[in-house]
């Protein structure tokens, strides 16, 4: 059976916003519209990639030629689907659970009785910066392993301004990044 993808690379953003009607600001709407097709590297034969518009005639022929898995685009959340495994966005946030609420009928019963089923504002922590500095911290502490991955200093979280003053104190420089951001985002450099 067929999975059913999506591109929805400000998930983190939708996360840290909380709204089921969350709406990226039009430079990132643009930016998803432009790699809509990015799940297409990674779907399989038959999947469906749910689009913002469908891409071009001539470029799905060469990818054909190049002997690239082919796959179903459909465009927009609203186009009629067929029953399917799994429904895969980019990333799972309040606002994709509601924009592909009818589409989750859809799926498996394995897909229904599965975390990813259902928000759950738990999930809102895990997806936070504060996992990402966990992971560090314990890939720092095996360094002396056979860990091919190297963190000189792994990030740490600070929740107050007052903390965030008492630790730039031993500073020349730091690199600060909002709890849930995407990549290349919510990023603030202060010289001290």
């Amino acid at each position: 059976m067929h999975n059913i993808y999506t591109y929805n690379p400000t998930g983190e953003m939708a996360i840290a916003n909380g709204m089921l009607s969350y709406m990226p600001p039009k430079n990132l709407r643009r930016f998803e519209e432009d790699l809509a097709f990015l799940p297409a590297f990674f779907a399989s034969e038959e999947d469906t990639i749910i689009t913002p518009y469908i891409p071009d005639h001539s470029f799905l022929e060469k990818w054909k030629k190049l002997g690239l898995t082919n796959m179903n685009y459909v465009c927009g959340f609203d186009s009629p689907l067929k029953e399917c495994n799994y429904l895969i966005p980019w990333s799972w946030n309040p606002a994709i659970h509601h924009k592909t609420r009818h589409l989750k009928k859809l799926c498996s019963d394995t897909f229904k009785s599965s975390p990813n089923f259902k928000w759950q504002e738990t999930y809102r922590n895990f997806f936070s910066r504060d996992t990402t500095n966990k992971v560090q911290g314990i890939i720092h502490q095996t360094q002396g392993s056979d860990n091919k991955i190297a963190i000189q200093t792994p990030a740490i979280s600070i929740t107050s301004i007052d903390e965030l003053d008492k630790w730039l104190l031993g500073q020349n420089a730091a690199i600060l990044k909002t709890p849930w951001s995407s990549s290349g985002r919510g990023i603030h450099r202060i010289d001290v």
